[in-house]
């Protein structure tokens, strides 16, 4: 992002303060700079964007504010301080003492919460339609007017610290840092975005306030909600609360750019676990380069679902792992393409040239026409679920708008997964999974003997010259020949008559049974393109005897486990 210089105008700083103390506001008739798939983007007199979109499935209100401030933006010294205002910006007002912003919203039944990532900090509240004022107030208020109680820092301050501690406890978030530490050098990428204890013990109340007027102005945030209102209803709250905000642009430090990785860089540690975890990890890309849609394809082929690579040929078939997964992580800056596990310490090595293996083959070979069909409809309905409720659709959203300015980028985003084929896959996995860019890190328990770095090295390399010998007949899935599905036949009737009988309509909700005695619930819901079944047997635990205990869930497990058509 570009320098900017903060700057509050006097009038503005009038306006607030009027509209603080109840007092008269300014008001202009707001313009529709984009209406498209429902979503209205308007922009209030101190410059914070609003993205607004009706939806009427379920009386629930969103609201999401987002600041483009993360951890990339602190310099050294501040590491951490864009999460402490995470915990902070809710912890009071002079309006509203500690405490009560949380009693206010959930005792309206509403949730409210934050989070921080490396390039933003997140405030939004999700609530049912009548009390969506209520949410608004609080949240511009909060933004706006936070106290930042100096009791209340010292306080939260403690709690990060232990936050900081359990997280290098966590042998899972431990190793994304190691992960990230290992492979950013330069680039703000490779600090912890909750900081260091040395940073946190620093912190006064003067830098968390010094910081706050350098990011939370309304140049660096926008405003997305989604729900059961009318856009111009839902305004009017917006532009009496939010128009509070001060006006001005972010203050933000030049960020370096990490330089190409030239060498394998290996990371062991160990501490107190059982059993060891591994990542391996390439520099990739960001959002809006055209690699990113196939990047994230390749990251479903490997490890999404059963029938993908890593799950089928490392864990089911060889059992070298316990847990796989992988993901292409593209934020703004260039990002990482990560794989990993979790494994016995003793299948260490194999199990890394085994993984390198899988990685390295996407270089080497085209994925098959149905495995890439099958990765884009996995990828798109995943996008499609996340529409499901309007906190979902908010948090989707704002996504967009901040890593790409356009509330309408998954539809472009959406056409480019279509559009890919196997060739590009092809050739952005051999652009970014090169040897000499890979990074691993592996955890071992305290009681393993850690293998040498060089061995860890050679696994890599030897999984990338086993890249490509495989058999043209690739192993198939684990499981006995089946027959082939029968097709699909007409919806059919019984000699003439219905397979069903109608028994009730009633709230939307249409209820029937089947020729075989089983009664079908329908309620149709057109607001989001997805289909969703559910089959319920009466049973369970209280059918059980004392003999046959735990049968009802093992037959729960084996009837996912496959049929004589379907593995």
């Amino acid at each position: 992002m570009a320098k900017a210089r903060l700057a509050v105008g006097l009038a503005v700083l009038v306006w607030a303060i009027l509209n603080c103390a109840g007092g008269g506001r300014m008001s202009v008739e707001p313009t529709d700079l984009r209406l498209k798939n429902g979503v209205v983007e308007r922009t209030l007199p101190n410059g914070l964007k609003v993205y607004i979109k009706e939806e009427h499935f379920a009386p629930v209100v969103a609201a999401y504010l987002w600041v483009r401030s993360g951890s990339v933006d602190e310099l050294d010294e501040e590491a951490g301080l864009a999460h402490v205002h995470e915990h902070m910006i809710f912890k009071g007002t002079p309006k509203r003492p500690t405490g009560q912003i949380a009693r206010e919203i959930e005792g309206a039944g509403g949730d409210i919460n934050a989070f921080t990532s490396f390039e933003h900090t997140v405030y939004h509240i999700t609530i049912a339609k009548r009390f969506y004022p209520i949410a608004l107030d609080v949240l511009a208020d909060a933004v706006a007017h936070a106290s930042f109680d100096e009791g209340e820092l010292k306080k939260e301050l403690a709690v990060i610290k232990e936050e900081l501690k359990r997280s290098r406890d966590n042998p899972a978030y431990r190793l994304q840092d190691e992960m990230f530490k290992l492979a950013y050098r330069v680039h703000p990428f490779g600090r912890p975005i909750i900081g260091y204890e040395r940073t946190l013990d620093s912190f006064e109340r003067s830098d968390v306030l010094q910081f706050f007027r350098k990011q939370y102005v309304a140049g660096n945030m926008f405003l997305v909600v989604v729900g059961d209102f009318k856009v111009d209803e839902v305004w009017a709250h917006i532009e009496r609360y939010f128009s509070q905000i001060p006006k001005g642009e972010p203050q933000k430090p030049e960020k370096p750019i990490e330089p190409q990785q030239t060498e394998m860089r290996v990371k062991i540690e160990q501490m107190p676990i059982s059993k060891a975890y591994l990542g391996l990890c390439f520099h990739t890309v960001g959002a809006l380069h055209r690699d990113a849609p196939a990047l994230d394809l390749l990251s479903v082929i490997l490890s999404t679902g059963e029938s993908s690579r890593l799950y089928n040929r490392i864990k089911v078939q060889k059992e070298l792992m316990h847990e796989v997964w992988s993901y292409s992580y593209t934020p703004k800056d260039p990002g990482l393409f990560a794989v990993g596990g979790t494994l016995d310490p003793a299948k260490l090595l194999d199990a890394v040239r085994a993984t390198a293996k899988e990685v390295f083959e996407l270089t080497d070979e085209h994925v098959g026409r149905r495995e890439l069909q099958k990765a884009k409809n996995q990828l798109i309905s995943e996008l499609t679920f996340e529409r499901e409720t309007v906190q979902g659709q908010a948090r989707k959203l704002g996504y967009y708008i901040d890593v790409s300015g356009d509330p309408y980028y998954e539809e472009r985003y959406i056409a480019s997964i279509n559009a890919l084929t196997s060739a590009d896959l092809l050739r952005a996995a051999k652009r970014y999974f090169i040897p000499q860019g890979a990074s691993i890190v592996v955890l071992l328990p305290d009681s393993e003997e850690p293998p040498k770095i060089e061995d860890i090295k050679r696994a890599v390399l030897d999984g990338f010259r086993d890249a490509g010998s495989r058999s043209k007949k690739l192993q198939p899935i684990i499981g006995r020949r089946r027959r082939p599905a029968p097709q699909p036949a007409e919806f059919a009737t019984d000699g003439g008559s219905a397979i069903y009988e109608l028994l009730e309509e009633k709230g939307g909700i249409t209820k029937a049974r089947l020729a075989n005695g089983i009664t079908v619930l329908f309620k149709p819901n057109r607001s989001v393109p997805t289909f969703s079944f559910r089959l319920v047997a009466r049973g369970g635990l209280r059918s059980e005897t004392e003999a046959n205990q735990g049968i009802s869930n093992l037959v729960a497990e084996m009837l996912v486990r496959g049929t004589e058509n379907r593995s």
